[in-house]
């Protein structure tokens, strides 16, 4: 049974401007999330910082990545 390509074919030849017209379309439900992804990403980076490093995470710690050593366990 062959593929129907046809939508394919379509979208790589599609004009630019509808393209772009299409693309902004589909980014703008993302965009109304943005601010508050950002504001969860942002207070999950702070806890996580704000927590003590234990166990593997101490001993990675230790050696930063501008070692020799951090490298090599890196």
């Amino acid at each position: 049974m062959a593929l129907d390509r046809t939508a394919l074919r379509d979208a790589y030849r599609q004009n630019e401007d509808a393209c772009l017209a299409e693309r902004l379309g589909q980014a703008s439900a993302i965009n109304m999330v943005h601010d508050q992804a950002a504001a969860t990403a942002a207070r999950l980076i702070e806890t996580a910082r704000a927590a003590d490093s234990s166990g593997l995470d101490a001993f990675l710690a230790t050696y930063g990545l501008d070692t020799e050593e951090g490298i090599a366990l890196m």
